[in-house]
């Protein structure tokens, strides 16, 4: 038994683990947005005035949009988890600007979906 494991390791490795340590971290989905970024949105992304809390996951009441043709640093991150995964929220300020909300940012899958560094 031990001997198949260590076969199928060894499979593994041969067939995606030079794939796997080739490929920037940065740039791979999963790389989480942390405090202090400076990011865009893809798309016209909804701040909210809260992140979703309770157990429904409600967000704030919505106050506009984050424009992509503008920059936004984060200041805050937030994890909401349900059954289904949980959601990635990052509190963004506009840079220059007042403009300052809660936004997704991602979910388990991309974690970073909606922004672009």
């Amino acid at each position: 038994m031990a001997n198949h494991f260590v076969s199928l390791v060894k499979l593994a490795l041969a067939a995606g683990g030079l794939a796997l340590a080739a490929a920037p971290a940065h740039s791979a989905p999963g790389a989480p947005i942390n405090v202090g970024d400076l990011v865009s949105p893809r798309a016209a992304l909804t701040l909210y005035d809260a992140a979703p809390s309770g157990i429904f996951g409600q967000a704030g009441k919505a106050l506009g949009a984050a424009d992509v043709a503008k920059k936004y640093r984060i200041d805050k991150t937030a994890v909401f988890r349900n059954a289904l995964g949980q959601q990635f929220w990052v509190h963004m300020q506009q840079e220059g600007g007042a403009s300052a909300g809660w936004g997704l940012a991602g979910d388990d899958a991309d974690p970073a979906r909606n922004l672009a560094r």
